[in-house]
């Protein structure tokens, strides 16, 4: 057997006799640089991932979270002990206050809560009232057919409790709580009203303002408004302002 030499060629292979070219295997050193360059890609697109899937995943966790809120609300509102001392009251006229309300059902026992709900430009709405037992509730049911107002009440056991205020939306300080009894709530306002119409008005029959916060009203063409007042008193008195036409609609 003769000794066969092997030479390496120019391009990287290895000739041998009778045979076409070997190419030579890759340098050690060349696999691991290429090894390590693909975990970096790697390892560069690992956050990306997580961040889309994070991003994908937050509507999600979203909808979520409101079904968890939701069906605390309905459980809440579905307590059997607070159902049975609540009352619904219908054909609430639009000049009735929840004072009134709460005024009237006193005299069957002690009210802990009074709600006036529905549309506020409606002619008439309807209530929850909430009493601390259940005699209370049957025997408010005698007062049905009692006019309130200007229309008469009609009167039933509510199928609901009255859904908890959430706390963080109360003010927290008492700068705030003095804040709220010195702000007047306003809608119904003629689109065409200025800001400095508002403010005279209420400074002319009410007194001094110390902010005015004017606000579209997207669910109708009116606008609405905040107002703040420099004394209590002068909330008090903007109450008395409601029915005043001011543009072309009266104010509420």
């Amino acid at each position: 057997m003769t000794t066969v030499d092997m030479v390496e060629s120019a391009n990287g292979s290895v000739d041998q006799p009778g045979g076409s070219p070997l190419p030579l295997a890759p340098p050690e050193s060349n696999l691991e640089i290429e090894g390590e360059v693909e975990a970096e890609a790697e390892a560069e697109a690992a956050p990306e991932a997580e961040v889309e899937a994070e991003a994908e995943a937050a509507p999600e966790v979203e909808a979520e979270a409101e079904k968890s809120t939701e069906a605390e609300e309905r459980r809440i509102s579905l307590r059997p002990d607070a159902v049975g001392r609540t009352i619904f009251v219908s054909d609430v006229g639009r000049d009735v206050t929840e004072e009134h309300i709460a005024g009237l059902f006193s005299m069957c026992g002690r009210v802990i809560d009074c709600r006036i709900c529905g549309d506020p430009h409606s002619a008439l709405r309807f209530a929850l009232v909430e009493f601390d037992n259940e005699y209370g509730a049957n025997v408010a049911l005698n007062f049905d057919g009692t006019i309130l107002g200007f229309h008469p009440l009609a009167i039933s056991h509510s199928k609901t409790a009255i859904t908890p205020v959430n706390p963080s939306l109360l003010p927290q300080s008492a700068p705030e709580r003095a804040r709220c009894l010195r702000t007047v709530y306003v809608n119904n306002i003629d689109s065409q009203v200025t800001p400095a119409e508002i403010t005279d008005l209420f400074v002319t029959y009410c007194g001094e303002v110390s902010r005015m916060k004017l606000l579209k009203d997207h669910a109708n063409s009116s606008n609405m408004a905040f107002v703040e007042f420099v004394r209590v008193e002068s909330a008090g008195k903007a109450l008395s302002c409601s029915g005043m036409v001011l543009g072309d609609s009266p104010i509420r």
